[in-house]
């Protein structure tokens, strides 16, 4: 899984990175194979996953504090997240027997938070560079790494899920991707029978592209916030799926049919509520998913929902934080949820043809003063 674009520049954690894309890949081949054949080493690499993780981010946060990184507390909350949703994760898994539903719920959310979270926040990290500071940690840092590698002893009170189990956290946050924390709104019997119902958009057959204004937005935009959703799709599908940002366009209507599709509801809590429905073509999925973890599925089962309500979510977090820093309202995400209606009259529409696929977003969105004590 590990791709050249996913290096900072700072030795120690393109190592430790490359040592996590390379057992993150072992999981997803076992559970591509079969969950139940290879259950045995899907426990191991999933032990190993968890304390790994936590031993990187705590050295890359020790690198961040050497050179006094601007952004080192943003950075940590990501981690402190990811943490939690494993950890939320580690108990839906322990509590279904590690059966194939769960494992494939967390394989999809990790594979999904872990390309983006190293192609955006990461690279942000490689790019602050204080020379001297960077060169002393990164030298002295990658000797430890190499030689941590060489051994699994600091890893070995992790070797069974009842060791797992004993070191697990108890967390009252829901997860941000696991398919059993969403309300599903749906009478079908599986996800895959789920993923084609229909999510009809309004819109006719023809094809027309709107007058563009640089950066691909059409002349006359600027109403609400679709600004915003635009250049949240935009800057995600960039950074994870190479998706060049000149070939994402916003369209009027489209010829490409949302019969077989996948609807996914990221509802918005905070100073501004409502929610952003995603629309996303079943053709379309599996090209992401493709882009995201080098395989074409045949149908979109549970890890490819998985990876799709985490991208959801990752999309939603980032019109949140420019809702933010445009308006000064708070608003933040809460778990996305799987539908298979949506409305007809959303407050806003926009189609964006990805030039893999056309996303439809509605939005509804309501503004809410903050509460005055007095």
């Amino acid at each position: 899984m590990w791709k050249e674009k996913f290096r900072i520049g700072v030795s120690c954690i393109d190592l430790q990175h490359q040592e996590l894309f390379a057992k993150t890949g072992e999981l997803l081949r076992e559970v591509n194979d079969s969950v139940d054949k290879h259950r045995d080493t899907c426990i191991s690499t999933i032990l190993f996953l968890k304390g790994y993780a936590v031993k990187h981010f705590a050295d890359e946060e020790k690198y961040q504090k050497s050179i006094r990184y601007v952004n080192f507390d943003e950075h940590k909350k990501q981690h402190e997240k990811f943490i939690r949703t494993v950890l939320d994760h580690e108990q839906k898994m322990l509590a279904a027997d590690f059966d194939a539903k769960s494992v494939k719920a967390f394989t999809g959310m990790l594979v999904t938070w872990l390309v983006y979270h190293v192609t955006d926040s990461d690279q942000k990290v490689g790019q602050y560079k204080p020379e001297a500071a960077q060169a002393a940690w990164s030298a002295q840092a990658a000797q430890a790494v190499l030689a941590a590698q060489s051994s699994q002893a600091a890893l070995s009170a992790l070797s069974s899920p009842a060791g797992l189990s004993s070191q697990a956290a108890r967390s009252t946050q829901s997860s941000p991707a696991g398919l059993s924390s969403h309300a599903v709104r749906s009478t079908q019997s599986s996800p895959a029978a789920q993923s084609t119902q229909s999510a009809q958009p309004s819109q006719a057959a023809m094809s027309s592209t709107s007058t563009q204004a640089p950066g691909g937005l059409p002349a006359e935009f600027g109403h609400n916030h679709s600004d915003m959703v635009y250049r949240g799709v935009l800057d995600t599908l960039n950074t994870m799926a190479d998706i060049e940002q000149d070939s994402i366009k916003l369209v009027d209507i489209c010829e490409e049919t949302f019969a077989d599709s996948v609807a996914i509801e990221v509802a918005l809590s905070g100073e501004v509520t409502g929610y952003m429905t995603f629309v996303y073509p079943v053709p379309m999925i599996k090209k992401l998913i493709f882009a995201l973890m080098n395989y074409v599925p045949d149908n979109v089962g549970e890890l490819e929902l998985s990876a799709l309500f985490e991208l959801s979510n990752i999309v939603g977090e980032n019109i949140c934080g420019r809702i933010s820093r445009a308006e000064g309202f708070t608003a933040d995400t809460r778990p996305p949820v799987l539908i298979n209606m949506h409305d007809e009259t959303p407050d806003e529409r926009i189609l964006l043809d990805t030039g893999i696929g056309v996303i439809e977003t509605d939005i509804v969105l309501e503004h809410r003063l903050p509460a005055v004590h007095i």
